[in-house]
């Protein structure tokens, strides 16, 4: 399993919308995966454009997916809303970090081929 300290550097935790199309992925300290700065960052640098918004559905399989007793409750934990639009949306919390064991991992994992099955690209600049 992964040490920890790591992991809150190298593992994507949340995916965070800059606007409905445009979204960069965060690790557990809210830095672009692979940061360890402590300084402010500016997130457009290290975005990626998607082809089409994401629907509350289609947050709902990624962090919820198969393995949710209720994956509606699952998206509404784990995501906060503004204006009714997703601003962001966590592929883990505390109780079901991948460090803490298989089946966490197993489950992470899942989430991590969901979001990437969405069809990110780099965006220009």
């Amino acid at each position: 399993m992964i040490e920890s300290d790591i992991a809150h550097v190298i593992l994507p935790y949340c995916v965070h919308f800059l606007d409905q199309r445009t979204l960069v992925i965060l690790n557990r300290q809210y830095k672009p995966i692979g940061m360890t700065t402590r300084d402010w960052v500016e997130y457009e640098p290290h975005a990626f454009k998607i082809g089409r918004k994401l629907t509350h559905r289609q947050i709902e399989a990624i962090v919820g997916g198969n393995q949710a007793k209720d994956p509606k409750r699952m998206a509404k934990d784990l995501a906060i809303y503004d204006a009714g639009q997703e601003v962001q949306f966590w592929l883990f919390y505390d109780g079901n970090a991948p460090w803490r064991g298989a089946k966490s991992w197993a489950e992470y994992a899942g989430r991590l081929e969901r979001l990437g099955a969405i069809g990110t690209t780099r965006q220009r600049r």
